[in-house]
């Protein structure tokens, strides 16, 4: 976490590290300046859809794989950069629409300044976040089309993969089946999805961090997407990783779900290919082991090498571990939401 803050903070010292605050979901800041906003969403999957859409119709073509995806990281940033400027011009409205009354007056430099706590009211803080949905199911969508399109066998052309997403797949079970089942995939160490993951969040956040927000603070990239992995999913169609239109897409920087059929050891080396310090608002990786794999002595000594690991190829904080059994037993699930567990 150290150095992830002080890719965001230039006056960050030690002591800062050592008391910083941990809340929210994932994020952590200085203690005396954590009042971040998370302020827009970017679907990492629409530009895809689009220019599939695009190719569809006759408006798009690219002769090979690198001009695809170089369009696609073209658009990710154009609309990366939408999102930031509508949300520099709505933040100028917090302190009307939503004033922090009590925050302002437990924040010691807010009532010095008569500052409003959460808008600018912190001397090293006032970030605003641009959060991500989708990033695995980004990486596999695009391997998916360069299999497809681009491959030895060139199955289809851009513009007829274009009317089978539109179709919603209808016609073609067997090929759809074939892709979603693929390996290669985000969170199986396969070197072209984590070369493609890389540079998808540099792209991301190359576009957003350190830029000037409208309450006298900064920009900064999230890995974290809440319950937009399901929300933004439905209006989104089919892609050519398998998924039907509206099914739900990756959460937070982890893989499509069931698409990581490689072990934790793989899923690990995997987000060792991106820099948390692309990702400076927060960087969560969501996994699931089998109990049996981590109980008894030999379970712990194993569950402290993947943590170890996690940390020595750069991962940024661990959140609590939760036992599946504890879950169902005192929570309700979806139909769903249980065959996700």
């Amino acid at each position: 976490m150290g150095r992830v803050l002080k890719c965001t903070v230039a006056d960050c010292t030690d002591e800062d590290i050592r008391t910083l605050t941990v809340g929210g979901c994932y994020e952590f800041a200085l203690k005396d300046g954590y009042n971040s906003t998370a302020i827009a969403h970017v679907n990492l999957l629409k530009p895809i859809e689009r220019m599939l859409a695009d190719a569809k119709n006759g408006k798009f073509l690219a002769a090979t794989f690198a001009e695809f995806k170089g369009e696609y990281l073209k658009r990710l940033a154009a609309v990366t950069t939408k999102c930031m400027a509508l949300a520099y011009e709505w933040e100028k409205t917090i302190g009307k629409i939503n004033p922090s009354n009590v925050f302002t007056l437990a924040t010691e430099y807010a009532v010095k300044n008569g500052k409003d706590a959460f808008v600018d009211g912190t001397e090293r803080g006032n970030a605003s976040m641009i959060l991500q949905t989708g990033l695995g199911t980004a990486v596999d969508a695009l391997l998916a089309v360069e299999e497809i399109v681009y491959g030895p066998k060139r199955e289809m052309t851009l513009a007829e993969l274009g009317k089978v997403m539109a179709a919603n797949w209808q016609g073609h079970e067997a090929l759809r089946l074939r892709m979603l089942r693929s390996k290669r995939k985000w969170g199986n160490n396969f070197p072209a999805a984590n070369r493609l993951a890389d540079e998808i969040v540099k792209c991301y956040g190359g576009a957003i961090n350190g830029k000037p927000n409208s309450k006298n603070g900064r920009f900064f990239a999230s890995g974290h997407c809440a319950k937009q992995f399901i929300v933004l999913a439905q209006k989104t169609g089919a892609t050519p990783d398998g998924r039907r239109k509206g099914e739900e897409m990756s959460k937070n920087i982890s893989p499509t779900m069931g698409a990581d059929t490689e072990g934790v050891t793989a899923l690990l080396n995997s987000v060792a290919n991106i820099d948390a310090c692309d990702l400076p608002a927060d960087f969560p990786l969501d996994v699931m082991l089998l109990p049996y794999t981590v109980a008894g002595d030999e379970g712990l000594d194993a569950m402290r090498v993947i943590v170890e690991q996690y940390f020595v190829n750069g991962g940024c904080g661990v959140r609590p571990f939760v036992d599946l059994y504890i879950l169902r037993k005192n929570f309700t699930f979806s139909e769903k939401g249980l065959k996700n567990l």
